[in-house]
Order: structure tokens, then C-alpha cells, then sequence
């Protein structure tokens, strides 16, 4: 997905590999959607995702790889 997201010329992103980091940039920053994968190293996706929707009311989507 990130492959193709960087080929479009006005989206920008920027890839935070573990969730405290996610979370840490989401309260640093204003994004107009997030991406979160579920199986995100530290604090999962969910997590994240609970605790920006507590937060905020960006909109999120969910990936995972899981069965």
C-alpha cells in the first residue's frame, strides 16, 4: 500500500512503524486520515486507534494481515 500511496503526487505520508510513535505524531500533528495496522509493534493498532478516537475525531482505517 505505501508503494502506491507515494506514487500519487498529493498524498502525503508519513509511516511511523511502532504505535507509541503513531500515537505520539497523531497528538503532534493534524492528519486528514490515518492508517493503522492492527499488528503494530508496542502498542497495537486498536490501542491506537482507541485512544485517538478519545482524542479526536480524525478519520481512521484499519489494515491487518491476521486470519
Amino acid at each position: 500500500m505505501r508503494l502506491v500511496l507515494w506514487q500519487i503526487p498529493l498524498i502525503k505520508m508519513r509511516p511511523h512503524p511502532r504505535g507509541q510513535a503513531a500515537l505520539d505524531a497523531s497528538r503532534a500533528t493534524s492528519y486528514d486520515l490515518l492508517v493503522l495496522d492492527v499488528m503494530m509493534p508496542e502498542l497495537s493498532g486498536l490501542d491506537v486507534c482507541r485512544t485517538v478516537r478519545a482524542e479526536s475525531d480524525v478519520p481512521i482505517i484499519m489494515l491487518t494481515a491476521r486470519d
